[in-house]
């Protein structure tokens, strides 16, 4: 008597909500997105990062969570997605709302496609720090083991930065050519083009090899040997009489 009620239960459900288990469908693959994306976050270097590095085991967890989510628990859902329509389409009552979640679980499964291959794309480029993680995790254990209160971590390495941003992201130091590394530095807002209402961007100095961040400016050193310092109110940049060394970013 519970089961019969249960099941009529369950089929009013899906009559209002024929969408129901394509939403659930697509639930573990927007989670596995989300997780991926955390562990995409913890090698990307931004200004705007507020997060810490993720210790070794939470790397570790995470990416279980996001195989298990996108590889076990989502195919599983895809295929009850598809039965529960095609066991409705046997009876007469409920073959409308067959169509209609048929219809649902195509839609959710072209979404879960796209799902799929963005999650695809973000593993791809964060997948490195789970061996390492591993690695660091038995490093551990094996001091442990051996009775040693300290190990030897490796270096979740952070994916390479390309662009700096100084006075109020007024100029920009982009990595141009990575073999020998060199940058260029841009002035984003030197004038304004008052047709197209629009900043106008000039290239002030390229080959840039080395860069200090001092007060109110930058100082610059090309690959040629030359020093040039920028002041950021002024815009000017002139060159140094000295040579100095400073890095900054690198």
């Amino acid at each position: 008597m519970k089961v019969s009620k249960f099941f009529r239960a369950a089929v009013e459900m899906l009559e209002r909500k024929p969408w129901l288990p394509g939403a659930v469908f697509l639930a573990p693959l927007l989670l596995s997105l989300l997780l991926a994306v955390l562990l995409l976050a913890n090698i990307c270097d931004s200004s705007f990062r507020f997060l810490p590095d993720y210790p070794d085991r939470l790397i570790v967890f995470l990416d279980y969570c996001v195989i298990y989510l996108w590889f076990f628990t989502s195919p599983v859902l895809a295929i009850v997605m598809f039965i529960l329509p095609v066991a409705m389409l046997c009876s007469a009552r409920c073959r409308f709302t067959g169509l209609k979640m048929l219809l649902a679980a195509f839609c959710a499964l072209c979404a879960g496609m796209l799902l799929w291959l963005a999650i695809w794309l973000v593993a791809l480029f964060s997948g490195e720090q789970m061996e390492i993680a591993t690695e660091n995790l038995a490093r551990k254990a094996e001091a442990g083991r051996m009775g040693k209160t300290d190990y030897v971590r490796k270096k979740i390495p952070h994916m390479r930065r390309r662009v700096w941003m100084y006075g109020n992201r007024r100029y920009r130091i982009r990595l141009e050519s990575t073999d020998p590394d060199r940058y260029s530095l841009t002035d984003l807002y030197w004038r304004y083009n008052i047709w197209r209402k629009e900043a106008e961007s000039r290239r002030l100095l390229e080959g840039v090899e080395r860069w200090e961040n001092r007060k109110g400016g930058l100082f610059l050193e090309t690959a040629r040997g030359e020093c040039y310092e920028l002041d950021f109110e002024s815009g000017r940049l002139k060159k140094c009489p000295s040579k100095k060394k400073g890095e900054d970013g690198k």
